[in-house]
C-alpha cells in the first residue's frame, strides 16, 4: 500500500469513528492495537478520554513518546484480551470501542475482547471492528458471518451491519 492511500485509509477510518462518537455523544475512545498511533492522532481532539492498548513494548513505548503531552491519552502496553478489562472498569461508562488489534496474519485477541465487553454491558458503547476481510476462520479468526450473527444474538437491542470493512455495532436508534 502506498503511503498516500494508506493516509486516505486512517483518514477515513478516524472519520468514521469520530461519526459514531458524535451520534451517540461518546467521550471516550478505547482502542486496541495502537500500531503506530495513527487514529489517536486523529481523533485526540475529538475525545476528552483515549486509551490505547498495544501488545509491542517498542510499539507502545514510542507511541507513549509521541503523546506524552497529551493529558487525556492513556497508551497501554499489553495484552488487549487481558488489559481491555481493566481499562473498562476504570471508565465505566459508555465509550466508542475501536477494535483493532490484529494485522491479520497472526492470532486475534478479538473473542476475549468482545467476551469482556459484554461481560461488562457498557449499555450505550458503541464497538467498530476494523479490517473484518480478516476474519475467515483461521489463524484464531472467527468467520466474519459468525461473528455478526453472534452479536446480533448476543445484543439484541444493537443494530450490527459491516460497512467499509468495518464492523458496526450499535444502540438502535429509537
Amino acid at each position: 500500500m502506498t503511503p498516500d492511500r494508506e493516509k486516505e485509509l486512517a483518514d477515513f477510518k478516524a472519520s468514521v469513528i469520530k461519526d459514531f462518537a458524535k451520534r451517540f455523544h461518546l467521550s471516550t475512545l478505547v482502542e486496541t492495537g495502537t500500531w503506530h498511533g495513527m487514529t489517536v492522532d486523529r481523533c485526540v481532539a475529538s475525545f476528552k478520554r483515549i486509551y490505547s492498548i498495544e501488545i509491542d513494548p517498542q510499539l507502545a513505548n514510542e507511541a507513549k513518546s509521541k503523546f506524552v503531552h497529551v493529558n487525556h491519552v492513556n497508551i497501554i502496553n499489553g495484552d488487549s484480551g487481558q488489559m481491555l478489562y481493566h481499562v473498562l472498569k476504570i471508565i465505566q461508562e459508555p465509550c466508542l470501542l475501536w477494535l483493532d488489534a490484529h494485522n491479520g496474519t497472526a492470532s486475534t485477541p478479538i473473542v476475549t475482547e468482545l467476551g469482556v465487553v459484554l461481560m461488562l454491558a457498557l449499555n450505550g458503547s458503541v464497538i467498530l471492528i476494523d479490517d473484518l476481510r480478516d476474519f475467515n476462520g483461521r489463524n484464531g479468526y472467527p468467520l466474519a458471518a459468525d461473528l455478526v450473527k453472534g452479536l446480533k444474538q448476543c445484543m439484541p437491542n444493537y443494530t450490527v451491519e459491516v460497512a467499509d470493512d468495518i464492523l458496526r455495532a450499535y444502540p438502535c436508534m429509537k
